[in-house]
């Protein structure tokens, strides 16, 4: 759910599948659904899937294609979360010297 973009492009075929696997399907390019209902397809194993399946530096997989997106999408929720907190806004002027 909280994949990059990248990943649910690929999943949803940029937009186009937009029916649900209600049950195991042998091609997963028909709907989206739970990886157990879901198998991925060669589009989705051409295009390197798993390189956009991570939300934070802790999921990385010590693969090379991760490795270097850097961070992902909860470490930048994050960051915005800390410096949104009024402590942080009061003292920005000691973060920006």
């Amino acid at each position: 759910m909280n994949y990059r973009p990248q990943y649910w492009q690929l999943r949803t075929r940029g937009g186009t599948v937009t029916d649900t696997c209600t049950g195991p399907v042998a091609d997963g390019s028909t709907c989206i659904g739970p990886r157990y209902y879901d198998p991925l397809d060669q589009d989705e194993l051409d295009q390197m899937i798993w390189m956009w399946s991570q939300t934070t530096v802790m999921d990385y997989a010590g693969d090379t294609t991760q490795d270097t997106l850097g961070l992902g999408v909860y470490d930048y929720s994050a960051a915005r979360a800390i410096a949104e907190t009024p402590s942080v806004k009061a003292n920005s002027s000691l973060i920006r010297s």
